[in-house]
């Protein structure tokens, strides 16, 4: 046979078993092909492999045959829920709990949703009904724990394990609703059942709030003592005794925070702020720009570094600051504001009245934007807004004895 030949019949063979076997790396049937109970059973057995995207084509497939199935309906809520596509859960187990009312885990599940999406008050009447229903047995559904400020896994629980974690999540409601003192309550019949890192500072922060400052340093030392490690706690203990501390013991707990917690960037922000208001403003600017380096786009850390190279007189570095957070929060009235200065400083006055003014669309009650600006006009030799600015500093804030200088001496008679 003519080689030629042979080599395009090898090539029609290879692409022929490419075509066949092409999608045949599952070894499930497609789902349009199955009842709706092996769909179900095919979705099991995908979730048991990690594969919740399959699954949930089989479950799809399952409820589009069979709309009331139960099980199939909490499975693609929990892998909804899991994927962070709340609202869709939220459709889910309302569907579910339609059917069954009473379904203490997919209430729970809807509860913990709610929090999530802070329909706060309806979360909580989810919570508080669940500790009405009888527990359930073992489970394989996994929950995450999370802490106080809802950022942070701290764990996994199931249903079976879930009491306290039930009143974790109560508390967490009624402290978001403003009603602290329900959500100690909570978080202390929580720990009479399972004590837990998690209720002690969940409880302090609703002690703080309560203004009961003893009860929370009380609760943070328990969990620095018995659950050493915890940053928030550590953190908030902290912030709570440095009203009461000397300087040097402030700056001591500073730096044992960052070297147990060398990647938080609040603990280099702290010390920075700590070494600004001693007026070192080098030290300062150096712990905010690693404060920047870990989360370059937290608004404070940037305007407070840029303020850091104002004081220290680096006007070129504290305007790239200032660009930069005014092209990512044009709605920063500080940064525009600390923006105008520097032009000012420059002797750019133009710049400086048009930051200042774009600094009072957002804050236009505010007299120190009013007072730089009215001093940027005298400069320009605009002389009539300077005067109109002053009259406002002064019906803002009558007792600045410089404004009512400016006033007589350059603007009587207008």
């Amino acid at each position: 046979m003519n080689r030629r030949v042979v080599l395009v019949w090898s090539l029609i063979y290879c692409l022929s078993m490419f075509f066949t076997t092409k999608g045949q790396d599952s070894p499930y049937p497609p789902p349009q092909q199955n009842t709706a109970f092996k769909n179900l059973e095919t979705a099991r057995k995908l979730i048991d492999d990690n594969k919740e995207d399959d699954a949930l084509k089989y479950l799809n497939a399952c409820i589009a045959k069979r709309p009331h199935e139960k099980e199939a309906i909490f499975m693609r809520a929990n892998i909804y829920n899991n994927k962070g596509m709340l609202p869709e859960a939220l459709t889910d187990y309302n569907a579910l709990l339609a059917l069954e009312p009473e379904n203490r885990e997919a209430l729970y599940s809807r509860g913990i949703v709610r929090y999530q999406l802070k329909q706060y008050d309806m979360a909580l009447q989810d919570f508080l009904k669940v500790r009405t229903l009888p527990p359930i047995g073992e489970t394989k559904t996994a929950y995450f724990k999370t802490d106080g400020t809802g950022k942070m896994v701290t764990g996994i629980a199931t249903m079976s394990t879930m009491e306290a974690e039930i009143l974790n999540h109560t508390g967490l409601c009624y402290f978001h609703m403003k009603n602290y003192q329900k959500s100690i309550e909570a978080y202390s019949e929580g720990i009479a059942i399972g004590p837990s890192a998690d209720l002690y500072v969940n409880r302090a922060l609703a002690r703080e709030k309560a203004g009961d400052i003893e009860g929370a340093i009380s609760d943070y030392e328990f969990v620095a003592k018995h659950y050493p490690g915890h940053p928030l706690a550590t953190w908030n203990l902290m912030n709570l005794k440095k009203n009461t501390s000397m300087k040097d013991e402030r700056l001591k707990d500073l730096n044992r925070f960052i070297e147990q917690y060398p990647d938080m960037a609040n603990g280099y922000a702290s010390r920075g702020m700590y070494y600004y208001e001693q007026n070192n403003y080098t030290a300062a600017a150096g712990d905010m720009q690693e404060a920047v380096s870990m989360e370059p786009d937290n608004e404070d850390y940037l305007l407070n570094l840029g303020l850091c190279y104002i004081k220290s007189g680096e006007l070129d570095k504290a305007g790239v600051i200032f660009e930069k957070l005014t092209a990512m929060a044009p709605s920063n009235s500080g940064a525009w504001f600390s923006l105008g200065n520097i032009r000012y400083k420059l002797a750019a006055y133009d710049e400086a009245v048009a930051c200042y003014t774009i600094a009072l669309q957002f804050g236009p009650d505010d007299a120190r934007i009013l007072y730089n600006r009215a001093l940027a006009y005298f400069q320009s030799d605009r002389l009539r807004e300077a005067c109109a600015d002053m009259k406002k500093v002064l019906a803002l804030d009558p007792d600045m004895g410089k404004v009512k200088k400016f006033l007589s001496k350059h603007c009587e008679g207008r």
